[in-house]
């Protein structure tokens, strides 16, 4: 009942600042391709060159999913057009992105998005961001406790990079969502003793969307499928077979490939570019990947559209963007090390249950957003938010529990 009431207090929040005026360039190009690309697969039309054109940088190489489900929200009420493709959504929406550089919002008054338009695809930022809040609840519960779940949930919802994510139309709060059912899903699945392939199935789908929202996630989904290998051995840690011989569960081999070829599957369903030719076509995202760390040299920090933007391109950048949001960064801080400081027996990180399987996939993210992502732009750091908030969960368990015990001594 708590963590619906802070969820239904989440959303009131949030949407009083979907339409306040504030506005980043990017959704501009996210609402007019998801336009686009769903107009496209609504109409079936999966031969038209916008699936496959590289002439804008971002346009054909970022996954899909997230374009079509902000394109599904901008859709219901457009008049018909003429023409196909970017021709309809241009005569639609009224605006085009193309060319517009990162000043968009300041220089590019009229490729702004009407109000309505923009209320419609920040409504799919509101709801992931609450899916995600909910997903990590439960995660953190399992982790640490009903009181550990709540606290996380409460601490992600009121950082401030959450409402900011939470009130933009941008895939980042979607991958969000995906991200935290899929690591739930796999840490219920490392919980069994004897993993069901249903479960594995259900994980694989879920890191399918989140691949296919964006690339960052291939990190955690990796974490995911080392913690399949790794509960393939776990029996051979306390019993050896001949010399030396590592004895293999078949049942979790199986369940970790189950679990990969369906996110496989999933990311080559929803991607039609890579439909014809797959394996040619995955060259995209390698020079995609390129291009944005190209632009990441050159972005002045006065260009930077994001509220007290952190100084993020050297390594240490992402505890700036986590810990010195204000009052709330701090208490996170404070929460995170009362939890680290309970200590790896509460945490019981080497049997790869719950925790372990936790620690695994969130590692892998922490790796790829500190080491690889030297960027100025706090969204971006919104997958690291709530393994932090999870860590200072725990530690706010603690704390209480510590509370409660001092109350009642003599």
């Amino acid at each position: 009942m708590g963590v619906a009431a802070l969820l239904v207090a989440a959303g009131a929040l949030y949407s009083r600042h979907l339409t306040d005026g504030h506005f980043h360039g990017d959704e501009s190009f996210w609402l007019y391709y998801g336009r686009v690309y769903f107009d496209l697969a609504a109409h079936g039309d999966f031969d038209d060159p916008a699936w496959t054109e590289p002439e804008h940088p971002w346009k054909a190489r970022n996954p899909t999913v997230g374009k079509l489900l902000l394109g599904a929200a901008v859709s219901p009420g457009l008049p018909p057009a003429p023409g196909v493709g970017e021709a309809r959504a241009t005569a639609q929406l009224g605006f085009n992105p193309e060319g517009m550089d990162f000043r968009w919002g300041a220089s590019n008054p009229g490729r702004v998005p009407a109000p309505r338009l923009l209320a419609r695809g920040r409504l799919v930022s509101l709801a992931s961001c609450l899916v995600a809040a909910l997903a990590l609840f439960f995660l953190a519960a399992r982790v640490g406790g009903a009181f550990a779940g709540w606290a996380a949930a409460a601490l992600f919802l009121a950082h401030p990079i959450t409402v900011w994510c939470a009130t933009l139309a941008l895939p980042d709060a979607l991958l969000a969502a995906f991200t935290l059912l899929a690591t739930l899903a796999t840490v219920r699945l490392a919980d069994e003793a004897r993993p069901r392939l249903g479960a594995a199935l259900a994980a694989g789908l879920a890191w399918g969307l989140a691949l296919s929202t964006k690339l960052s996630a291939l990190a955690p989904f990796g974490g995911a499928l080392l913690v399949a290998a790794l509960q393939s051995t776990r029996p051979s840690w306390s019993a050896r077979l001949g010399k030396d011989r590592l004895r293999l569960d078949p049942a979790w081999l199986v369940a970790g490939g189950v679990l990969g070829a369906a996110a496989v599957a999933v990311f080559f369903g929803t991607n039609p570019f890579l439909w014809r030719h797959p394996f040619s076509k995955l060259g995209l995202h390698p020079t995609h990947l390129e291009v944005l760390f190209q632009h990441t040299q050159r972005i002045p920090w006065e260009w930077s559209t994001e509220p007290a933007v952190a100084a993020a391109q050297q390594v240490g950048g992402a505890a700036r963007a986590l810990f010195a949001a204000g009052p709330i960064g701090a208490l996170l801080a404070v929460l995170v090390a009362a939890g680290l400081a309970a200590g790896p027996g509460r945490w019981r990180l080497g049997e790869l249950r719950g925790p372990g399987a936790w620690a695994v996939m969130a590692g892998a993210a922490a790796l790829l957003t500190v080491f690889t992502l030297p960027m100025a732009v706090e969204r971006f750091y919104l997958p690291l938010l709530p393994h932090a908030a999870l860590v200072a969960g725990v530690g706010a368990s603690r704390l209480w529990r510590l509370a409660a015990e001092r109350r009642r001594a003599p």
